[in-house]
């Protein structure tokens, strides 16, 4: 994981606290948003993972973006920094010794995944 991205926290609690504060008695914006990302989650990593394998360059780049957008809505700004990385990487061709950083990729989500479980069973 690259140093800067490292610094950063899980899940940034001031983004959890704004996604909150969109919920009403009706919606509850972050469980929504947590189902999606649990529910997505595996099979985009699964994903990239075969695309890295079969040197999928576009498959892996379409993937990890997906994987930047659904990480920040949480403030998971580490996951996003390494999955835009993985973007980038792929745009440019370099996906042939992708596995560390998809097992980076992989950890990280399951962290994160952590953190809103944890957080849903405290609501």
């Amino acid at each position: 994981m690259d140093t800067e991205l490292s610094t950063l926290p899980i899940v940034d609690q001031t983004s959890l606290a704004n996604i909150i504060e969109f919920s009403d008695d009706s919606t509850d914006v972050l469980a929504e948003l947590t189902d999606m990302f649990l529910g997505e989650t595996p099979a985009r990593i699964a994903a990239i993972l075969s695309g890295a394998e079969s040197q999928d360059c576009e498959k892996v780049r379409r993937v990890a973006h997906a994987l930047v957008n659904s990480a920040s809505n949480f403030g998971a700004h580490r996951l996003s920094g390494m999955c835009r990385a993985l973007e980038k990487d792929a745009r440019s061709g370099h996906i042939s010794d992708a596995g560390p950083q998809v097992s980076e990729i992989a950890e990280e989500c399951d962290l994160v995944r952590q953190i809103l479980e944890d957080i849903r069973h405290q609501r």
